[in-house]
């Protein structure tokens, strides 16, 4: 008797187990943000200027065209270019992938060469990349909180986080 009630009620757990299983939706992991489209991230599309300490940092985004989306990056001092960066993002495997490269000034790649990051989460104006390899921040994100405004958030391996705030430039 004891084993039937036993051999019930795990056929029932396990019944109960099923259905919640089979009524939840798809699971995500990052990198796997289904159905995203370069259009979703047409507001990045500006030029975007600020500081970064005494530095001034530009951020040239132009509007998904051809399967990308490419922003040119700079940053200078009073002694001239320090770094320029090229970020793509393109769609692969039903998500979309961030690419960035650096370079020091004369054209010198930076340690750590080419990096990639997977789709983590996207907004109405904030997307999120996660790192898919060996790279320097663990997060990337873009947020345009108004208007006219365009944050960096940068999300170290190690370290405290970084927020940039760039405004729009002519």
């Amino acid at each position: 008797m004891m084993i039937t009630i036993k051999l019930k009620l795990g056929l029932i757990l396990s019944a109960i187990a099923t259905l919640i299983f089979l009524t939840m939706p798809p699971l995500t992991f990052a990198g796997q943000v289904k159905n995203a489209t370069l259009q979703d991230l047409a507001w990045m599309e500006g030029r975007w200027a600020g500081k970064l300490g005494e530095q001034d940092l530009e951020e040239f985004w132009n509007a998904p065209k051809s399967g990308s989306l490419a922003a040119l990056v700079r940053l200078t001092s009073a002694s001239g270019t320090e770094m320029v960066e090229l970020i793509v993002i393109e769609p692969q495997d039903d998500t979309l992938m961030l690419h960035v490269q650096q370079w020091d000034a004369g054209y010198k790649p930076r340690a750590g060469g080419a990096q990639k990051y997977a789709l983590k989460t996207l907004d109405k104006r904030s997307v999120t990349f996660t790192s898919a390899g060996t790279t320097s921040f663990k997060e990337l994100t873009y947020v345009q909180p108004a208007d006219g405004e365009f944050q960096i958030v940068l999300t170290p391996v190690k370290g405290d986080v970084l927020t940039i705030k760039l405004q729009a430039a002519n």
